[in-house]
């Protein structure tokens, strides 16, 4: 079975403990604003997730972040009195110090730019070899429209940002069963570099239950020629799990 890892689990428990505040400065055309930004952590590594926390006036249209070119949506919390968001870190992110530009847009009064800075750390993900039969590597032409079909419907899905967070405190294992093969590892299949692995196997008995790991939306089940029979949940904020 295949689970997406959820990396933000770690964050949660870090932020009581090591709260790291940066000022970032907005300015529009009729005043100096000051926003005080979060980011938990500021060193993260390469597919992790890192929570963003903005302190701003309630009133602001919209606001965005931006990390190498791709927009992550926050969203106001009502709880915290603040917006707040997920930035994925890709697993071939580049190693290093990057700017993350803040984008905040207010109804008539103009628009505000910031930057800060964030520290993306190397993983040794590791490498597995696999022998499989031809079928499954070297795809016919049919099977390659499926995947293609179904791969444009997912990045499709997964662009849909809910503002409402769903998911409540930790989350869990939807199985108790071992871990057989890790987040991000390397592939090579018949001799050939393949994608790696986006996901987590966990062991179960055929027929197990298997558990939502928090709340959120059913949003997909469907057969996927690679996960096989998937059910995807939103749990809001852009965070999926499947």
């Amino acid at each position: 079975m295949n689970f997406v890892s959820n990396p933000f689990q770690q964050f949660l428990k870090f932020l009581i403990f090591i709260p790291v505040l940066l000022l970032l400065m907005g300015k529009s055309a009729s005043a100096e604003n000051h926003f005080r930004v979060e980011s938990l952590p500021r060193v993260v590594k390469q597919g992790e997730v890192c929570l963003i926390s903005i302190v701003g006036p309630p009133s602001l249209k919209s606001i965005y972040v931006e990390f190498q070119g791709v927009r992550f949506p926050l969203a106001f919390s009502e709880q915290n009195g603040t917006y707040e968001g997920l930035i994925g870190i890709d697993m071939d992110t580049r190693p290093g110090k990057y700017e993350v530009k803040v984008i905040m847009t207010e109804g008539g009064s103009g628009t505000y730019l910031g930057v800060f800075s964030l520290r993306v750390e190397e993983v040794d993900f590791g490498i597995q070899k696999l022998t499989l039969p031809s079928a499954m590597v070297d795809l016919d032409m049919k099977t390659l429209e499926r995947v293609d079909k179904e791969e444009k419907k997912l990045n499709s899905l997964f662009r849909v940002f809910r503002d409402e967070r769903l998911w409540r405190g930790a989350f869990i294992r939807p199985v108790e069963g071992d871990l057989s093969v890790s987040f991000g590892l390397g592939r090579i299949i018949n001799g050939q570099r393949r994608s790696p692995h986006t996901g987590v196997d966990l062991r179960a008995e055929e027929g197990a239950p298997i558990l939502a790991c928090n709340n959120g939306i059913v949003v997909l089940v469907e057969e996927l020629f690679f996960s096989g029979k998937s059910v995807i949940l939103d749990h809001g904020w852009g965070f999926y799990s499947m």
